[in-house]
């Protein structure tokens, strides 16, 4: 009987056992935790679109004088770039190799003895195979550094009058140089699959050439390129997982940008670069100097934006100062008449713009575009030792621009902007009563910081 009991006690606790077995092989296991991935991390292609401002210098040897000049050849640019990433925690690394071509050029008149001689530089296209190493600031942004060999193609013209006749001649110097180049950008990842950026980038090359001509000759130094430019890439892969993640558990999706509200007034100031060509000229004559004027930038700016779903429009008023300016040599005093040497300086002083802005917000991020009226004031002086002449005008004109902004606390805004101002030209009568006429286009580039006041609604949904 004791037996019989033992026994039934052990077959019970054996099926408890196996029953107990089997249920807790049927009860859900918890999953592991999510690992973080990195979206970056692929072969991509893409485009870009961008401004490029080069810089070339010389000196021209006429009959009976010798002048220096300086020249900033820009324009637009467009073009395609390809690429690899790869990951390691927060960091990004790989590389890229891009090609633009460029639509800049400019020309430097002299006259000499009654004769027009110019150099023309033009650079038409840019390439470059270069490392990238980023670093990711969250799930769907990151900041880098680039660099790397870079290739350039340009041209130099040199046409010397020689007197006329028959006599005129016209040298052309095609230039193809290894440099190489360096740069800074942000990226942020619109999808799994499509990134957009806005990168600025400097161009380090060197050519130098001598034309000779049958009256006159010219030195050419061309070197150096600065190039600000938006981009799109699209990175090949499974647009619902990101390539290298395991193929186990959670997939790792973008995080949904935070909201932020764009709408409010703001206040803020600018910090950059202005690069200026002013040419001068006189109505009744073919003369027309061409210097080039750039320098460090500081301003502010006040506006007044709101946002509708995804679009934000808004009106902007900006105001921008310099602080140097452009030395040249003239052939007297007043500089368009004949006799004696003269320097002379000119400066763009001062420009106030008014326009509006259409942005697209990404979130923390918001890609925009502006234009609007803008007015300028360009100063001038001269002298020969002698005589002195002075004059000053303000023109109206017109802008236009692209930027980029980011949010950086639920009030403080930092962005970076470029404009192209291109203001009418202007005749005034200097000290001397000389008639002259300014046309000033410069370029601008700056960054922005800005505080936005809150139209009442209260914190935003995130803390940043």
């Amino acid at each position: 009987m004791k037996k019989q009991l033992l026994c039934g006690v052990a077959v019970s606790t054996l099926t408890l056992a196996a029953t107990g077995i089997a249920l807790a092989a049927d009860l859900p296991v918890k999953a592991p935790p999510p690992v973080a991935g990195c979206i970056w991390n692929g072969f991509y292609v893409g485009g870009h679109v961008g401004y490029g401002v080069t810089r070339a210098k010389g000196t021209f040897f006429g009959d009976s004088e010798t002048v220096a000049f300086k020249q900033g050849p820009r324009g637009i640019l467009g073009g395609a770039q390809i690429g690899q990433n790869w990951c390691q925690n927060t960091f990004v690394y790989g590389w890229e190799g891009d090609v633009s071509f460029m639509s800049g050029k400019q020309t430097y008149r002299h006259i000499s003895d009654g004769q027009e001689d110019f150099v023309t530089n033009k650079l038409s296209l840019l390439a470059s195979l270069r490392a990238r190493l980023g670093m990711t600031i969250d799930p769907t942004t990151m900041v880098y550094l680039t660099g790397g060999p870079a290739f350039v193609r340009g041209k130099s013209t040199f046409f010397d009058f020689g007197g006329g006749g028959g006599d005129e001649t016209t040298l052309t110097s095609k230039f193809n140089k290894f440099g190489g180049v360096v740069g800074l950008g942000a990226e942020w990842a619109q999808t799994n699959n499509w990134f957009w950026r806005v990168e600025a980038l400097y161009y380090i090359f060197n050519f130098k050439n001598t034309f000779v001509g049958p009256d006159d000759s010219a030195d050419v130094n061309f070197k150096n390129a600065f190039v600000a430019r938006l981009g799109l890439s699209y990175k090949f892969g499974d647009p619902g997982r990101v390539a290298g993640m395991p193929t186990k558990g959670p997939v790792y999706r973008p995080a949904v940008a935070p909201a932020y509200d764009w709408s409010g007034f703001y206040i803020g100031g600018d910090a950059g670069w202005q690069d200026t060509t002013i040419d001068i000229s006189s109505p009744a004559g073919p003369v027309t100097f061409n210097p080039l004027h750039d320098s460090f930038a500081l301003g502010a700016h006040t506006g007044i934006q709101g946002q509708f779903g995804q679009f934000v429009l808004g009106v902007e008023g900006a105001y921008l100062s310099t602080f140097r300016r452009a030395t040249f040599q003239t052939p007297s005093l007043p500089i368009f008449l004949a006799g004696g040497t003269g320097i002379a300086n000119v400066k763009l002083q001062d420009t106030w713009s008014v326009g509006g802005r259409a942005g697209w917000a990404m979130g923390l991020w918001m890609p925009y575009v502006t234009a609007g009226w803008a007015n300028g004031t360009v100063g001038f002086d001269a002298n020969d030792g002698a005589l002195f002449e002075t004059a000053k005008v303000k023109t109206d004109g017109t802008y236009f621009g692209v930027g980029v902004e980011r949010a950086l606390l639920n009030n403080w805004i930092f962005g970076v902007e470029y404009r192209h101002y291109n203001f009418k030209a202007k005749d005034t009568i200097s000290s001397t009563g000389e008639t002259i006429r300014f046309d000033p286009k410069t370029d601008t580039v700056v960054a922005r910081l800005s505080y936005k006041f809150d139209w009442g609604k209260g914190p935003i949904s995130a803390k940043y």
